[in-house]
């Protein structure tokens, strides 16, 4: 008898993923009543739980398999998530002509770390109903197999790869990759969010660090110079001050073609931790002025 070919049946080539992306959830209740003792608010945003999911996995559709876990009897437009920032633990220090406040933690001065996932981004499929309405022009644009070309994984929505964390990485096989998530949920699709106030455009200052885009709709990693109601200015790291851009504050409102602001790192790259000695860089000379930066290649 011969020896079965690697192709035949009878063998089958698999990798176990022995840590999986694990998902730490809380769940913020809207539709409790203003806590009238502090039982009822620690009832109130103490509800946790955590969950496993493949890094193959689509993330839009294990996002709302947690959505339909934590609220079984709510409609999706009810019902949103928040993940933390991956800024969330960065040092601001100083203080001068960027308006970056001393003593800072997170990429924005207000906010508690969290920041609204945008779960149109994950996928067609994902795209969360208007005051409990699907968007039909979206839904029938778009075949199944432009869904799921569109769709990320959640190591794609992750970055793993990017952020060295990749299935057969040394960091991975220390542990799993660990997801800090809000799930708030409201009474109707037409109540207010308890959270509100806590959206990303409602809560940008001067000096916050952000991804913004640019004319071309590239994305980079810049700082808020100007708020006003509807438009915030934007300076780009790196880039003489002639090319600061003015923004919309909220989405879907107003002409722009452009996005607004980002959280930081959610659209650029996390670069910096992936130097290493050896490596070719630019950089800035410390004296030249910020409107008009000066640029040398150096190495690590």
């Amino acid at each position: 008898a011969t020896s079965p070919s690697p192709r035949t049946s009878s063998t089958t080539d698999c990798i176990i993923e022995t840590h999986p992306i694990e998902f730490r959830y809380s769940i913020i209740d809207g539709t409790v009543p203003n806590p009238p003792s502090p039982l009822t608010v620690s009832l109130r945003h103490t509800h946790e739980g955590m969950a496993l999911a493949s890094r193959d996995s689509m993330a839009g559709e294990v996002l709302r398999d947690l959505e339909r876990a934590a609220a079984p009897h709510r409609s999706s437009a009810c019902v949103r998530l928040w993940m933390r920032s991956p800024a969330q633990q960065l040092q601001q220090r100083g203080s001068g002509s960027n308006g970056v406040v001393s003593g800072r933690r997170g990429a924005t001065l207000r906010g508690d770390g969290y920041d609204l996932i945008e779960m149109e981004a994950l996928s067609p499929k994902a795209a969360r109903p208007v005051n409990g309405e699907v968007n039909e022009s979206l839904s029938s644009s778009s075949s199944k197999s432009d869904n799921a070309k569109q769709s990320m994984t959640v190591a794609e929505w992750l970055r793993l790869e990017e952020r060295g964390l990749g299935l057969m990485s040394k960091k991975t096989l220390l542990g799993p990759v660990v997801v800090e998530l809000l799930i708030e949920i409201r009474s109707s699709p037409t109540a207010r969010w308890s959270r509100e106030s806590l959206e990303l455009g409602n809560r940008w200052e001067v000096g916050d660090f952000v991804d913004a885009q640019d004319t071309a709709l590239k994305w980079y990693e810049g700082i808020i110079r100007e708020v006003t109601a509807d438009k915030v200015k934007v300076h780009y790291f790196g880039w003489a001050s002639k090319w600061d851009a003015t923004l919309p504050r909220y989405k879907n409102v107003g002409t722009s073609k452009l996005s607004p602001p980002a959280p930081l790192w959610t659209k650029t790259s996390r670069w910096r931790e992936r130097i290493k000695v050896g490596d070719s860089v630019e950089v800035r000379e410390s004296n030249s002025l910020a409107h008009r930066p000066k640029w040398y290649r150096a190495t690590v």
